[in-house]
């Protein structure tokens, strides 16, 4: 007598269902060494990616950021500054915005004024500054709904070596004191927008410094009309030889001990948490793996994760455009370097293909909950399943999108998800080293199914029914 065939991955829904809106899932927007939103290639590209959020001026650029002339502030270059000038003014910035229907979350500069450090005599002068732009963007018919209070403050400096975030913030409770004034100022005049300070995630952190290790715990207990904060996630991955499983266990990882550690944290002040960056960042030797197939799954990874944790109320992957290594959409044909293979201007990367599949599921939707695998294949990191997947409902139809982080196939029973015959988009790549260079790259499919649908190695789906 034969043995028994093995039980398959059998898929159901987990958890808590979460209440999701357009702006849950986005993009940073930092995008000053171009392309220019008006850029007809650019924003068809965006326009098909649909992105929830649109972070503006977005990132490091915002601490450096004069929104009247859409540049960096006078008396640069200032740490990040392109050497050539784009136009990045609101009015541009207006204009996708109203293409893609997504929701601007304005960062603000809190750091510098005028050329020049800030100090706490510019505030109200900053502020007052804050909603002379506030008020430019809802003339644009830009909504005013979610504001960010400066990027990465709980760093010395932007960079290795510098102290600019430290020369205007001693310390988080001088900080917090400043965003008050401004959530205060905010609120008055845009009551219906919720305005964010900056919070620190101090887990698994290369040479931690006692700034960031105890940033959060000055500015907590100190914010009251500030009802949020932000968290980046930039997953490092340092060792090159590391397995597919090691990748994207590190991933698991960073989540676990978010859910574990900072999370609660944060809740414990009824704060609602916006993780404004999130990314797997290689610095490993050569970058062997930033831009490969990996990467997208490694990125999937965090979105299906963070979509399933409570509190977190939307999340931006990091970037909208750039090098293969953070953007989502190429800016250029040299998205790998000089050296690198050529890649397809305005094209999806590795990230920026998986993260598609996510985005398309939540279109529309209401909710969403996470979805579990009896019998999934194992990571091979630890006690985590090979397989990711997340629900959404309340949209024009339900969606699912499944995410196989092994290399082996697999056949999912989604007969408890799913009744009747739905149907499938499937993208995976030849290997998992794969460089997305454009769409000629990845591998992909579509059809009916009913019951099961099957998974290639390092698969995105998403199934709707």
């Amino acid at each position: 007598m034969s043995a028994a065939a093995a039980v398959g991955p059998t898929a159901a829904l987990s958890g808590v269902s979460r209440p999701i809106a357009t702006l849950t899932l986005g993009l940073n927007g930092e995008n000053g060494g171009g392309p220019v939103y008006s850029n007809a290639g650019f924003a068809s590209a965006l326009v098909g990616y649909r992105p929830g959020t649109l972070r503006y001026p977005g990132g490091t650029t915002a601490n450096f950021w004069d929104w009247r002339q859409g540049w960096y502030q006078p008396n640069g270059p200032w740490p990040g500054q392109p050497g050539k000038r784009i136009d990045n003014t609101l009015a541009t910035f207006a204009s996708i915005v109203a293409s893609t229907g997504a929701t601007p979350v304005f960062d603000v500069n809190v750091v510098t004024w005028q050329g020049r450090i800030a100090s706490d005599s510019d505030v109200p002068a900053m502020i007052a500054d804050t909603l002379a732009m506030l008020r430019a963007a809802r003339d644009l018919g830009i909504p005013v709904v979610r504001v960010e209070l400066g990027n990465e403050l709980y760093l010395s400096g932007p960079s290795p070596g510098t102290t600019q975030y430290q020369q205007r913030f001693p310390s988080p409770v001088d900080y917090a004191a400043v965003a008050e004034r401004y959530a205060a100022a905010i609120a008055a005049e845009f009551p219906g927008a919720k305005v964010a300070g900056t919070a620190a995630i101090t887990d698994y952190v290369n040479g931690l410094s006692n700034r960031r290790a105890t940033w959060n715990t000055g500015l907590l207990p100190n914010l009251h009309t500030t009802k949020a904060v932000t968290l980046h996630l930039n997953v490092r991955v340092h060792d090159a030889n590391l397995s597919p499983a090691s990748v994207l266990g590190t991933m698991v990882r960073q989540i676990r001990a978010l859910s574990a550690n900072q999370l609660p944290q944060l809740r414990q002040y009824g704060l609602d948490v916006w993780v404004t960056e999130f990314n797997m960042a290689d610095e490993t030797p050569g970058a062997v793996f930033a831009g490969t197939w990996l990467h997208g799954v490694a990125v999937g990874t965090l979105a299906l994760s963070l979509l399933s944790l409570p509190g977190v109320g939307q999340l931006a992957m990091h970037n909208v455009t750039g090098p293969a290594r953070v953007g989502a959409v190429f800016r250029d044909n040299r998205a790998f370097g000089a050296t690198g293979p050529a890649t397809t201007p305005y094209a999806l990367s590795a990230s920026g293909t998986v993260l598609g599949f996510v985005q398309d599921a939540l279109l529309g939707a209401s909710s969403a909950q996470a979805v579990t695998f009896a019998n999934a294949p194992p990571l091979g990191w630890q006690d985590a399943p090979g397989l990711l997947g997340l629900q959404a409902v309340g949209g024009p139809r339900p969606a699912t999108v499944l995410l196989n982080l092994t290399g082996q196939a697999t056949s999912v029973d989604v007969s408890r998800l799913i009744t009747g015959t739905f149907s499938y988009r499937r993208a995976w790549a030849p290997a998992s080293t794969t460089k997305v260079t454009g769409p000629g790259d990845v591998m992909r499919d579509s059809g009916t199914a009913s019951g099961s649908v099957a998974l290639p190695a390092y698969a995105v789906a998403l199934l709707t029914g």
